[in-house]
């Protein structure tokens, strides 16, 4: 295992800035946050919440002092080496919230002997327990994967093997009853009385629980399932998390707050996601909080299917002064739309086209910085809610997580484990313009990929065809009428199934790269041709960036059962062949013998040749995902993103060149009497492990 780079989520001076009630509304909402820490382990693995009990209780056998536990005459200089590779798998677990990468979804395992373990787990009863529940699993390298359970992959969405044809059928039976997906589970197993036919219980997170489970359906003919349903999936967490927020209900700032708490605590209570809606668009509309927060079942990256969705809990403080050139941004936003492809050739009388709103409502658009993240991956940017119709009718926020963005230091600038598959003349520019380049491209991404386009409908929101049905518009893509779209009950993400997360993530992706020529965009920031880091440094390196992301995303990509296992990763991918594609815009130069790879771009074709190929590729997905088009999606996708052979040697080197995982070090608020504090640790193993150690203690977690 590369050693990782240690990064701490500072928060100490805007905190500080906070009033007395401000600081006890975050500490209750951090609070709150940590006490769905369970329900994220539980999502990741079986064995995660077994994982972390070890840890905590090494942790507390050994008061920290991690060497102790070598024991005497133990301490050689392999052993403390062992350790400390222990310590980088304990810090990268909790970094992550399980033993799967929050991005990639692949399993990591500890670079240690099972002696080790056992020799370290010997110290203390109570680990040695412990240790017997899960040790076989932590070692093992498989299931390597998330996904549906096989023999490569598992998925506690589905505890049981499951086809995603029987997941289908099941989430249909779902929404025909009205009930929501994102917050459940799906366990498939023999009825007692027919050992041919199955049960489908869907378990629905919720505190509340029923005596028993409630019939809801059969699956088709044929299949002679019955489907039920039973509360109370994550209720001893979700209970701790109810009681945090009334008390943050107390030092809420504003009426829409302890609204938006309480319909919270109503959705976490009953199971019933109408009411985490009723939340959602109370949220929506409470503009620019000293503190900002984001709860609930809320992406689907990790679940084959696509549509159920992992806890977050996600507490910030807003930072007014870096929210200033996003606010520009935002009231600069439909300039910038009607230059988008789908609209600069469609605009009539000042209107957007049929295939994107008439009018972009100006959605809220503030940095803050991250004072608790409870989730299996610290996002840089946040586009919420992803409820279509709530975007729709009510808006969304976009959210820019600042102290996540953290530059390299000067010194390693240079290294090629930073940037191995950028050619060494180019590596210390690359990696001096990365961090602006990627800020610059996740700002529009959020607003403008995330905030663009319109889902055709017969039946939207406000019930009634949100286009003329009898004369449906011209498809650019085929110059015809258009002749799918959603129907009554559809969301996109019903429709797309698998493919939704990495198409929007795509699409967004290329709306960023693409915008990135627009010279006003960028000045909005600051970056002009005058300024000391030119706009067109921050272009070229975004787009040489993409094949370097092209390249890495191979890493998510599971050979032994062809499948993608990221949803960024696939859309990256889909970016770098259109590149590739280009004329002669984007080269690879492979070296098998040296396990080398070189990506380049000639910079003079940028606008050409590179904006044109992205432009193309953000047209396909955009049009298909506006109406519905889930069929030309899946092959126009699934063979710009299809790996033969060739990929597959070109992917066995990019995994030979052991990336370095980021680990964040988060802080804890202290309440002592009234007031509060916050504690920070520092940027290691160690510092990971006493902050949850810290945390485990103080909520009893």
């Amino acid at each position: 295992m590369v050693p990782p780079i240690f990064k701490r989520l500072g928060i100490g001076a805007v905190f500080n800035a906070l009033d007395k009630s401000e600081r006890l509304y975050a500490h209750h909402m951090s609070r709150a946050a940590w006490y769905g820490a369970r329900i994220v382990f539980r999502q990741v693995s079986p064995e995660a919440n077994s994982i972390f009990d070890l840890l905590m209780e090494l942790h507390k056998s050994c008061h920290g002092n991690w060497y102790t536990l070598l024991g005497e005459g133990a301490d050689t200089d392999e052993a403390k080496h062992e350790l400390r590779r222990f310590l980088e798998y304990a810090a990268l677990f909790l970094s992550n919230m399980g033993n799967y990468y929050g991005q990639g979804d692949q399993k990591f395992i500890p670079e240690v002997s099972r002696q080790f373990m056992d020799s370290l787990t010997s110290k203390s009863l109570c680990a040695e327990r412990l240790a017997a529940d899960c040790l076989d699993s932590m070692l093992s390298p498989k299931p390597g994967i998330l996904g549906y359970p096989s023999s490569a992959a598992q998925s506690t969405y589905y505890p049981n093997p499951i086809t995603g044809e029987e997941v289908r059928m099941v989430s249909d039976t779902m929404v025909q009853n009205c009930i929501g997906v994102e917050n459940t589970r799906i366990v498939k197993y023999p009825r007692a009385d027919d050992e041919m036919e199955y049960t489908f219980d869907i378990l629905q997170a919720s505190v509340g629980k029923d005596r028993e489970p409630r019939l809801v359906g059969r699956l088709e003919a044929g299949v002679g399932a019955h489907v039920r349903l039973i509360r109370g999936d994550h209720s001893q967490d979700l209970r701790r998390v109810n009681e945090a927020l009334s008390e943050a209900g107390k030092y809420c700032a504003n009426e829409a707050q302890r609204q938006m708490l309480q319909k919270l605590q109503d959705s976490f209570r009953s199971g019933d996601l109408e009411a985490y809606r009723d939340a959602q668009k109370i949220w929506v509309k409470d503009r620019s909080p000293k503190v900002e927060i984001l709860f609930g079942f809320i992406e689907a990256y990790r679940d084959p299917y696509g549509t159920r969705a992992e806890f977050e809990g996600v507490v910030s403080v807003i930072d007014p002064e870096g929210s200033k050139a996003l606010n520009a941004l935002v009231e600069r936003s439909q300039d910038f739309i009607a230059e988008l492809p789908w609209v600069k050739d469609a605009a009539v009388d000042g209107k957007n086209g049929p295939f994107e709103s008439d009018l972009f409502e100006a959605p809220e658009y503030t940095s803050v910085h991250a004072l608790t993240y409870c989730s299996s991956m610290v996002y840089l940017g946040i586009n919420l809610p992803n409820f279509e119709d709530i975007r729709q009718t009510v808006g969304f926020k976009n959210v820019f997580i600042a102290n996540r963005d953290q530059p390299l230091a000067d010194e390693e600038l240079s290294y090629e484990v930073n940037a191995p598959f950028v050619h060494e003349t180019e590596r210390r520019r690359f990696l001096l313009h990365l961090q602006r380049s990627e800020n610059q491209k996740i700002a529009i991404h959020e607003l403008l990929g995330h905030g663009s386009g319109k889902l055709l409908s017969s039946a939207s929101p406000a019930g009634v065809a949100n286009f003329d049905v009898q004369n449906p518009p011209i498809s650019p893509l085929t110059k015809r009428p258009i002749v799918t779209w959603y129907k009554k009950g559809e969301t996109y993400n019903g429709v797309f199934g698998d493919l939704a997360t990495s198409i929007e993530e795509c699409r967004a992706e290329c709306v960023g790269a693409y915008l990135m020529f627009e010279s006003e965009l960028l000045a909005i920031f600051g970056y002009t041709e005058m300024s000391e880091v030119k706009a067109s440094d921050l272009i070229n390196n975004l787009y040489l960036h993409i094949g370097v992301m092209g390249l890495n995303a191979l890493r998510s990509y599971d050979a032994e059962i062809n499948k993608w296992t990221q949803a960024h990763a696939r859309g990256h991918f889909a970016m770098f062949r259109v590149l590739l594609a280009a004329d002669d815009f984007m080269s690879l130069k492979v070296n098998k013998e040296l396990k080398q790879l070189r990506v380049r771009i000639d910079e003079t074709k940028l606008m050409s040749c590179g904006r044109k190929a992205i432009g193309d590729l953000l047209l396909h997905i955009h049009i298909y995902r506006c109406t519905a088009d889930v069929e030309a999606a899946r092959k126009y996708y699934g063979e710009l993103t299809a790996i033969n052979d060739e990929w597959l040697g070109i992917r066995d080197i990019v995994v030979s060149h052991k990336p370095k995982r980021e680990i964040f070090v988060q802080g804890n608020t202290i309440l002592e009497g009234d007031v509060v504090h916050v504690k920070e640790y520092e940027r290691s193993a160690e510092g990971v492990l006493q902050s949850w150690a810290d945390r485990s203690t103080m909520l009893n977690i």
